[in-house]
């Protein structure tokens, strides 16, 4: 107080800060106050996988497999035929792995041993697998003997298949037979039809 009047001592005036000086000393724009106490970061709680989620989960993987399969399949298993059985274009198979239904060039006056060149049946050819037939176990019956059995499994495989007669049109029956030699390792007969001309642009299975 002051001594003369007694009125009250002035007291100082604060001044504010000036632009650019922190609010007090030592602090920095943009860095928390002293006091402020470090915050964790926010993490947002899981949630549990429903049935939905399960399904998702499960049909994504059963694709996958699926693909995968087709994969294997395509390149490992049976790279020459398609899903459905089909020869994949123009190649050669072992004759013991051709089946009905296979299209061929086939020259009948030529012993057909190891491969047969196959083909789409909507190319042109002139023969057609149309059946197997494999010869009883025992020894080598001769020649004649699976001669005359070709004739009969493949007049009986013809007629099955094409839905006519061997012999009563333009399209016959020819064979492949096993021999003495290959007896031991393959009895089987293969059946064809087969035209002399050639021309065929589609399959005989009626």
């Amino acid at each position: 107080m002051n001594a003369d009047h007694g009125d009250p001592a002035p007291q100082p005036i604060e001044t504010p800060p000036t632009a650019g000086e922190p609010p007090y000393p030592g602090a920095q724009f943009g860095q928390p106050w002293p006091d402020s106490a470090p915050r964790e970061p926010f993490t947002p709680p899981k949630r549990r996988r429903g049935a939905w989620g399960w399904f998702k989960l499960i049909l994504g993987v059963g694709i996958v497999l699926a693909f995968l399969g087709g994969v294997f399949y395509t390149h490992v298993i049976d790279p020459d035929r398609d899903d459905a059985g089909n020869v994949r274009g123009n190649r050669s198979i072992a004759v013991t792995d051709v089946r009905a239904g296979d299209c061929t060039s086939l020259n009948p006056f030529l012993s057909l041993v190891g491969d047969l060149d196959v083909t789409p049946c909507t190319t042109a050819h002139n023969a057609e697998v149309i059946g197997r037939h494999t010869m009883p176990k025992g020894t080598w019956p001769g020649a004649d003997a699976v001669d005359q059995a070709a004739k009969t499994e493949c007049s009986g495989r013809f007629q099955a298949y094409t839905g006519t007669a061997a012999g009563t049109g333009d399209v016959d029956t020819v064979f492949a037979t096993p021999t003495e030699s290959t007896w031991s390792r393959d009895r089987d007969i293969v059946c064809f039809a087969y035209k002399s001309g050639g021309g065929l642009t589609s399959t005989l299975r009626h």
